[in-house]
């Protein structure tokens, strides 16, 4: 199994960390230059020492791995602020030079995204790094879609939809706790993984970032209905696939028509809901979307998250007493009478198998 450095430490290697053992790579050291230095990784992404150091000793992080996996070569930028403090840290040189260690060492670089900045691209060669990167390029999309057709399949594949009223409450974290509860069932079950990290778990590839969705809204729609098709010929009895951002409140139409329509060619046929804790306004509005567009279902349970970040690495952990009084109020609200921790989630697979 390959040892990896992963940089930085952000929403995205925080998941990584948290579902570390479905990984087929072992997480050696994370690479940070401004966050959550001198942390576990483990502690600070779901409270569970893991044994994985974040350090800015770039020398000392890249000894014995044989991969760096690069998620962002600056880090998540919020505000101007974080701009800001980048420039003050010199971020850029020292992922640059980081990146330049690593390639020096015979150590693979692997770019979670497209690499688009032409300046990049430029440097990336003037210095002879070569990224690995499992991009498609147009081409390569378009014959993935023309091949999909082609596979004849009974649709019986029981396909569970992950939703949310917005960004950032967990439906990720759902598709993973969810996909290692019914692995452990010995269920049938692939996952469309709708971040760009499906490929580190051995699961289906659905990222929309990087097929361009704005450019041809439509074209993501036929890649995840060829995507699903796969996963039913692969023989899994189950598929779960986590919608990206939330089912609702969106501003562009290229948005509004990519939703609505893959909400309808996936047809669920379980639906759950990961709401958070102030958006009972969102809740009744994906309700209604799913009566409307999905043959009158509703949700079989509502999933809310046990924390919340309110800053970046900073979370506001919810009591077991705001928990409860929230699974009441939803309960009294929206007569759904399951109500699951996003880490629970595993509780629902009876009520899916009926």
């Amino acid at each position: 199994m390959k040892k990896a450095a992963v940089y930085p430490f952000d929403k995205i290697t925080r998941g990584l960390v948290k579902f570390r053992d479905e990984l087929n790579f072992q997480i050696n050291t994370v690479i940070d230059f401004v966050f959550n230095i001198g942390e576990d990784a483990g502690d600070n992404a779901d409270g569970k020492y893991a044994g994985i150091p974040i350090i800015n000793d770039v020398e000392k992080a890249l000894e014995d791995v044989d991969a760096l996996i690069i998620n962002s070569m600056r880090g998540p930028i919020y505000s101007e602020s974080d701009i800001k403090l980048y420039e003050k840290y010199e971020v850029e040189k020292k992922w640059r030079d980081m990146v330049i260690k690593a390639n020096q060492k015979g150590i693979e670089i692997i770019s979670i995204h497209d690499v688009v900045d032409a300046e990049l691209k430029e440097w990336l060669q003037k210095n002879n790094i070569k990224l690995t990167t499992y991009s498609k390029s147009d081409e390569e999309i378009e014959k993935f879609i023309a091949e999909g057709k082609k596979i004849n399949i009974e649709n019986k594949a029981h396909r569970i939809g992950i939703y949310a009223t917005r960004g950032c409450v967990g439906k990720y974290t759902a598709q993973m706790h969810l996909l290692k509860a019914m692995k452990k069932e010995e269920m049938k079950v692939g996952a469309l993984v709708t971040e760009p990290v499906g490929r580190f778990f051995g699961q289906y590839d659905g990222d929309p970032l990087r097929f361009r969705m704005f450019k041809n809204p439509m074209r993501y729609v036929y890649y995840m209905e060829a995507l699903t098709k796969r996963a039913e010929a692969d023989g899994n009895d189950y598929i779960i696939m986590a919608d990206q951002q939330s089912i609702t409140s969106h501003y562009f139409v290229e948005e509004v028509a990519s939703k609505i329509s893959l909400l309808k060619a996936y047809n669920p046929d379980t639906i759950l809901l990961v709401v958070g804790y102030d958006d009972d306004a969102n809740i009744q509005d994906c309700l209604d979307i799913f009566r409307i567009y999905c043959d009158g279902k509703k949700p079989i349970s509502l999933l809310i998250p046990d924390r919340l970040e309110v800053a970046y690495g900073t979370y506001e952990v919810k009591t077991k007493e705001e928990i409860e009084m929230r699974k009441t109020a939803l309960r009294n609200k929206f007569n759904i009478e399951n109500i699951e921790v996003v880490s629970d989630v595993g509780r629902v697979i009876q009520k899916i198998k009926c």
